[in-house]
């Protein structure tokens, strides 16, 4: 578990921005992700 929040952290600070305008939608995670 320790893995994945690491791993999650990396990813919202150095990835999710400019991956997520075609990675999440194509995976659903965007709609998830929604607050």
């Amino acid at each position: 578990a320790a893995e994945v929040v690491q791993w999650v952290n990396f990813a919202d600070s150095d990835i999710v921005p400019p991956a997520s305008t075609w990675v999440f939608p194509t995976l659903g995670i965007m709609h998830y992700n929604k607050q």
